[in-house]
């Protein structure tokens, strides 16, 4: 160190070098092989342009977001496609089922991307799909690809490759080690009920509904338990098919699922009686404990039936019967029938479908199902209609010219629809003069067979009878 407490810089040896001069030197390195090659290489790679340190490859990631999630968590699964340049055509995201979940995606789940990478300029599409657990343990993505067709080299050389999803595995728990059952989560949880009517002034025969809906926030509807109404001596409960629908929340989130039971009550006898509460338990996500919503418990009270004390116009009831008497044959008449067909209908369905069988095979069934193909404009189906219609009668001789013509179109049509000739510009008028022509054969095939019956000769007898010479025939008798 020096007076200042500072280390000396650090010398290095001095190396001895012998110069011979530039034009020396010069004439060295260019009289070795080796620094001419190497003097061209880097007079070529300088003239290049500059290039990306790697090949632009289209890009396939698979996010899921959170990577543990309770029992009934939506995970939200983002599959995302990058390719350079600009996508040929729509990639085909495969279905993912997950074994012990529920994959939904909602409304408008697809969304652009752009991104640089590695200096290239990259284009993509992202779908998120969002994963239900329902058991415990480990989720693992299944294998599955997709295929993806992108502009290689623009504005030509598209390019067809096939990604593979990588690997991915989701953690899903139960938090509330077995108290409920079965496990339902959410974020919030809303439940009410309505009546209609309502049960306030009931009489033994009437009949009311009660309606609860369940809104369960951050969950989809499905997952929603089903409720139990419960019964009551005395009232009849009917309950009903529940209804479940989605509500999002934005583009391409999950709201919250809405599930709406059911059920109708009648009153059969006069008393005072008590719905049942109705109880729901659940887990909230937001505060992690186990939380329940009631709906009380409802006193419904149903009065008798009013006695009916008879009046001087039940006297006229006769009377008014005998003025309607043929309404109430006429719907004696239709009741019957009613009840015959109700009683008959096995065998009527029988005898109907082998009816409709038969009049499926017949010729006029065939040819109007040829003749709403050519008037669709479907060559397909007017060529499989028309096999169909002539197949009882195209292999029998047929007149020459119209079928020559027969065959012509339906060779033209054939080729247009397999692909070996271009279609016309009008292909319905194509299939009308292929129409007409298959009727201008079928006609002449009914004119041929008309004049063969009607021209043909009978055959002459197998022993015919000799005639006699005139001169062994006796005279007549006088």
């Amino acid at each position: 160190m020096d007076a200042s407490g500072r280390k000396p810089p650090r010398r290095f040896p001095a190396w001895k070098i012998r110069h011979r001069g530039g034009a020396a030197a010069r004439r060295c390195a260019m009289k070795n092989p080796v620094s001419r090659m190497l003097a061209v290489a880097f007079l070529v790679l300088a003239a290049l342009p500059p290039f990306a340190a790697f090949a632009a490859e289209p890009i396939l990631r698979v996010e899921a977001t959170p990577r543990a999630a309770m029992l009934g968590e939506p995970v939200r699964l983002r599959v995302s496609v990058l390719v350079p340049n600009w996508f040929a055509k729509p990639p085909a995201f495969p279905a993912l089922d997950l074994h012990g979940a529920v994959v939904r995606v909602p409304p408008d789940a697809a969304f652009n991307l752009s991104e640089r990478i590695g200096g290239e300029d990259y284009v993509g599409i992202a779908r998120d799909h969002y994963v239900f657990p329902q058991v415990p343990g480990i989720l693992t993505l299944p294998g599955a690809g997709l295929s993806v067709t992108y502009v290689e080299n623009p504005p030509a050389g598209l390019r067809t490759v096939r990604l593979a999803l990588p690997a991915i595995s989701v953690l899903a728990y139960r938090p509330d080690d077995g108290a409920l059952e079965p496990f339902f989560s959410a974020s919030d949880l809303e439940i009410g009920e309505r009546f209609d009517p309502s049960p306030d002034n009931l009489t033994v025969g009437d009949a009311f509904r009660r309606i609860i809906t369940i809104r369960a926030a951050g969950t989809t509807a499905m997952l929603i338990p089903p409720l139990s109404f419960g019964a009551a001596k005395g009232l009849g409960v009917y309950p009903s098919e529940a209804r479940l629908q989605d509500v999002p929340s934005g583009r391409g989130e999950i709201g919250a699922g809405l599930r709406i039971e059911e059920a109708a009550y009648s009153a059969s006898e006069a008393g005072e009686y008590v719905l049942p509460p109705v109880t729901l338990r659940w887990w909230n996500r937001e505060r992690g404990r186990v939380e329940e919503r009631v709906l009380p418990a409802r006193r419904i009270i149903v009065a008798p039936a009013p006695l009916h004390a008879p009046s001087g116009d039940d006297a006229k009831v006769p009377g008014w019967l005998l003025a309607h008497v043929r309404e109430a044959m006429l719907a004696g008449a239709v009741f019957g029938l009613g009840v015959f067909l109700f009683v008959r209908r096995a065998r009527l369905r029988r005898h109907l479908s082998a009816l409709m069988r038969v009049a499926a095979n017949t010729g006029f069934t065939r040819f109007l199902l040829f003749f709403l193909a050519c008037a669709r404009g479907d060559p397909r189906s007017a060529l499989h209609a028309c096999a169909r219609w002539e197949a009882p009668w195209a292999r029998r001789a047929l007149p020459a010219e119209p079928a020559r013509k027969f065959r012509e179109l339906r060779a033209a049509i054939s080729a247009c629809v397999y692909g070996v000739a271009a279609p016309p510009l009008h292909m319905r008028r194509l299939l009308g003069r292929f129409l007409l022509a298959a009727l201008k054969l079928r006609i002449a095939f009914f004119a041929q067979r008309w004049r063969f019956w009607c021209g043909r000769t009978h055959l002459a007898p197998l022993n015919p009878r000799k005639a006699l010479p005139s001169s062994s025939v006796p005279p007549p008798a006088d």
